[in-house]
This record gives structure tokens, sequence and C-alpha cells, in this order.
């Protein structure tokens, strides 16, 4: 069943629980398998999302928890098979429940970092607040144990187990927590889910982004983000879902798309154009399973209501 939303006028459809199923089941899943990006940085491919992890000198850094304990902790074995370094810390790149919800299979103790609203909208959740329109899956009985303790909020620069990384958080994109983290030794960018094309779990979304209006995301901040994140020359940008490799001129091309089909959905919403008009005009898919997201036309369409 799907779950009704109405923003600013406008109802947007999005997935009711049993798209998570229990235990994820219902979406795309597939074996972890761990991909070397050069001077100790790796992403982990497969589960339900990308994670990743970059080994120093005194220990390994991780990049999201996983949703299933069954990947997080096939993740660990993952990592172990590469180092017996001490697990140092895990960066959460926002607080979706396929990037959060594994943290419990993870050492208690482990310093979490994060940005400050998604410490708050993980304090929420753990607290019983509905702070989504539509059902989650299940809170994990723990979680509440591994809230982030280092926070960013809008830079930070940090040490860990010997790696440099540097977190960022410019404007609100995909949510409003989002954090690039940033390795600059390994010129490797793991930005989440600013990036997800490819997720088959999205079928159909071309190149645009998710946001989350839910989390107060925005199409506008997003560009602004990912604009930044060019900057950086970054070899390498992990996106959370699909490609799990990105680089500058796929990110750039993806940037310009973003840009024209937003300016595309604003011209025609200030001719008068309703949002059924603009779908059919500009040849906008239909949301599609499983998830049944709001395509990134209504999504700039509801933002454009409310503005």
């Amino acid at each position: 069943m799907r779950v009704l939303v109405a923003a600013a006028g406008l109802t947007l459809a999005f997935p009711g629980a049993q798209a998570y199923g229990e235990g994820g089941a219902g979406l795309h899943r597939s074996m972890l398998k761990v991909v070397p990006l050069g001077d100790g940085a790796h992403v982990v491919t497969g589960g339900i999302t990308n994670t990743g992890f970059v080994v120093g000198k005194d220990g390994v850094v991780v990049i999201d928890a996983q949703m299933l304990d069954a990947d997080a902790v096939a993740m660990q074995r993952e990592i172990r098979a590469r180092t017996d370094l001490p697990l140092r810390a895990i960066i959460l790149t926002h607080s979706d429940p396929d990037h959060i919800n594994g943290l419990p299979a993870w050492p208690r103790g482990i310093m979490v970092i994060a940005q400050e609203n998604t410490l708050s909208e993980m304090t929420d959740t753990v607290a019983g607040k509905q702070f989504y329109a539509r059902p989650q899956p299940p809170v994990p009985a723990d979680l509440k144990s591994y809230l982030p303790t280092e926070l960013v909020r809008h830079s930070r620069t940090l040490t860990v187990g010997g790696i440099s990384v540097v977190l960022t958080h410019l404007a609100a994109g995909h949510t409003d927590g989002d954090l690039v983290a940033w390795f600059p030794a390994q010129r490797v960018a793991f930005v989440g889910d600013l990036l997800t094309g490819g997720d088959p779990n999205l079928p159909d979304r071309g190149p645009y982004p998710v946001i989350n209006l839910e989390k107060f995301g925005s199409s506008a901040g997003w560009l602004k983000v990912m604009k930044a994140a060019l900057a950086l020359n970054a070899r390498v940008y992990v996106g959370g879902h699909g490609s799990a490799q990105v680089d500058r001129d796929q990110l750039k091309a993806m940037i310009l798309a973003t840009e024209r089909r937003r300016d595309e959905v604003e011209k025609l919403f200030k001719a008068g154009k309703q949002l059924s008009e603009i779908r059919a005009i500009l040849k906008d898919p239909p949301p599609s399973p499983p998830l049944f997201f709001p395509t990134f036309v209504e999504i700039v369409y509801a933002e454009l209501l409310r503005a």
C-alpha cells in the first residue's frame, strides 16, 4: 500500500512499510562486494545500500552502517579479511534507515559521526516519534546506544586512525542532514544518497536525484552541494545507491541534467501549467516499484508550490 502525503496542496505518493518489508524484503539486495579505490579506500556494494571504509595507519573509518545486521556483520568480515586494525569510527552520510539501522551490529562504543540534523532525526526515531509521513522499517532496539557523538554543523576536519577526512554540510540536498565525506589523500568523496543513479530499486529515475521532502531535502540545495563536490576534484564520487563509482565527467553531466530539468519545471510552473501538464510535456515516467518515490518533476513542483 502507498501512503499519500499532502505537501503544499499537492498529494505525493510515498512507499508503505511493505515496500521495505520485514528485513528489507521486497527491495533488490545482492551479495556484498568490496572494490578497492586505492590508498586504503574501499567501496562496498551489495546489501541494500553502498557503503565504504578507509584503512589508515592506525585504524579503519567506515562510511555508513548498512540496513541489515547480516550485511553489517558481512561487511566487518570483509574488513577483517584485509586488516586487523581497529574500527575507529562510522561516518553517517544521513539518517535514512538503510544507512543507519545496521549500527547495533557494529562494536559498541565505536565513534559515530554525523551532521547535527541527522542526530536530531535519529533521536526522534529512537523516541518513537512519527517523524515521517510513511511507515518505516522497525527501529532496531539498541539503536539508542549508537547515536552520533561527534557532530558537524557546516564543516569539520578530523583525523581518525591516521586518516584525514573533511566533513561538509553546505545545504539540504537529499535530506537536511547530508554529509559529504572527502578523503583528500585518497581523493575519494563519499556522498551518500546525494547520488543514487542506477539503483535497481529506483528504475526509470534517470540522472535526477532523490529529494526527500519529509526530511526537508531541497533540489536547489542539491545543486549547490554537488557543484561544491565537483570542485573537490575527486577521482571518485561514491553514491549511496546504484553506480558506486562516479567520475567528475559523469557528475558534471548529472548536475547539468538536473539543473536543466529543474529550470524546465520552473518555467512551465510560472506559465501556469498544472503538474499533470508538466509531466506530460516533459515525458516524466510515473513513480515505479518497489519504492514509488515521487519523481524529480513532482518534487520540484511541490517545492515551487510551497515557495
